[in-house]
């Protein structure tokens, strides 16, 4: 079928063919059917089939780059869908959760979403991220803010390198779950200014808390080589919310009330450090959600609030257009 995800392989009792869903990033999941050898693969189902005849969707261009002590970093850039190499336009980076996650070829709505709405998208696959070896996943292990961060950076750099398009100033980054941490931790580590508005989706702000309140024990261990009071210097390194006094950068903050692998507690600190600094910033709570948004009113909500959120901070006024 080519590039993309192949996910749910269902063999025949024969062994003769066998079923998979597969998915691109300018189209969403389909039922497919293959021979036994995996050969002549034909669609089963064409459900999206008038979606994609009313809307555009767009691909994305692969960029390798180097990150933290000569790693070499693979990521994906989509051009807004009106580009013109002659004017200027603001960015949006999406940051994976997990963190031993990865992006791949595939459909998000949100590259749909940003694109459409005159964004650069950006997303890449730091240090933490899966499909590129063993020791380059391990190496968000004790070092959150570290390695993943230097990489991230030298990404958004590169992309503002090969598109003079991209305005260095309009730049905003989104993430959720560890992405979301991720952003928390831009928040007090954006002194270089790459960050012009962020938006936090069930990120964590103190370490300390989140070992204790999680439901997943077992991953705060493994991520900061132990409970806290055997690491209490990386509990305190990487909790974000100990660098307040650097907070300064617009930001959003989304959290489901429901959320029990990061707990709402991570939005609330951010949220009240970010109010009594005197930052811009605002909360959404989702009271019927988890630690996802899935239901379909919640996150068209949440979409919407986000790209008005960015539009806010990234774009210039109507009247100077």
């Amino acid at each position: 079928t080519g590039r993309g995800y192949h996910v749910s392989s269902q063999i025949s009792k024969d062994g003769k063919f066998f079923t998979f869903m597969y998915r691109t990033i300018d189209r969403y999941y389909e039922i497919f059917r293959a021979d036994g050898a995996g050969r002549n693969p034909v669609p089963l189902t064409r459900v999206n089939a008038e979606v994609y005849r009313t809307y555009e969707f767009p691909v994305a261009k692969d960029v390798w780059f180097e990150g933290a002590k000569g790693a070499k970093v693979h990521g994906f850039v989509v051009e807004p869908r009106d580009y013109d190499p002659g004017k200027t336009y603001p960015m949006m980076v999406r940051i994976h959760g997990g963190p031993q996650q990865m992006f791949g070829y595939a459909f998000r709505n949100e590259f749909a979403i940003f694109s459409g709405a005159g964004y650069f998208v950006f997303f890449c696959n730091p240090r933490g991220s899966t499909g590129y070896g063993q020791e380059f996943t391990d190496g968000v292990r004790g070092d959150w803010g570290g390695k993943p961060i230097e990489d991230l950076k030298a990404g958004v750099r590169h992309v503002l390198s090969m598109y003079p398009a991209v305005d260095p100033a309009r730049v905003g980054a989104w993430g959720g779950s560890y992405g979301g941490y991720v952003v928390n931790w831009l928040q007090g580590h954006n002194q270089d200014g790459l960050f012009a508005a962020l938006v936090a989706h069930a990120g964590g702000a103190d370490r300390w808390a989140a070992y204790g309140n999680t439901e997943e024990l077992w991953f705060p261990e493994w991520e900061m080589l132990g409970p806290p009071w055997e690491r209490p210097d990386l509990a305190d390194k990487w909790s974000p919310i100990r660098y307040a006094k650097s907070f300064g950068t617009p930001q959003l903050i989304t959290h489901g009330d429901r959320d029990y692998r990061v707990r709402v507690t991570g939005g609330e600190v951010m949220f009240t450090a970010l109010q009594r600094l005197g930052v811009p910033s605002r909360m959404i709570r989702f009271p019927d959600e988890d630690h996802w948004i899935v239901k379909p009113h919640n996150k068209q909500y949440w979409y919407r609030s986000i790209l008005e959120w960015f539009d806010t901070w990234l774009k210039p006024p109507k009247k100077e257009r």
